[in-house]
């Protein structure tokens, strides 16, 4: 069945993801959560396209993985505990040549704010990634806020 829309004459169609691209993107989604919580952007910056382009929970929109390290991840990393994907919730599709994958999927924290004192924090992420063999890059990030949870700004560092 081709899943084409009429209007859009050569956009590639698209499938749900196959259980081996699920699992091998759930794995990326854990290597992404383990480096927040442990505040490793070294080790995030091999998960991500230099090029990369990100909406984020502090960024409007930036350009670059070296802009976004610095104005996103070196923001709320510092300000958040236990940060989690849901992946019990994740949904993905892959491009029919399987280059191109898109997750969209919950997460969760524990941010702490400007008095030190934690709160909730909750959100959904979707991601664009490519892939090189077995190896997946993210090329988009889009994080956003639960809309329907309290809204309350991180802290600063060390606070």
């Amino acid at each position: 069945m081709d899943t084409r829309d009429p209007a859009c004459h050569d956009a590639p169609s698209v499938r749900a993801l196959e259980s081996e691209s699920f699992e091998q993107l759930a794995t990326w989604l854990e290597t992404w959560a383990e480096c927040v919580r442990s505040v490793d952007p070294e080790r995030a910056r091999a998960l991500f396209a230099p090029a990369l382009r990100a909406f984020g929970t502090r960024v409007f929109c930036e350009d670059g993985r070296d802009r976004v390290e610095q104005l996103q991840w070196g923001y709320v990393w510092p300000r958040t505990r236990g940060f989690a994907f849901e992946t019990e919730a994740l949904a993905g599709w892959l491009s029919d040549d399987g280059s191109l994958g898109c997750v969209a999927v919950p997460w969760r924290s524990t941010g702490i704010d400007s008095e030190g004192v934690p709160f909730e924090r909750r959100g959904r992420a979707t991601i664009l990634l490519s892939r090189a063999g077995e190896s997946w890059t993210a090329l988009h990030t889009h994080f956003s806020m639960d809309p329907t949870g309290p809204q309350r700004p991180l802290g600063a560092a060390g606070d």
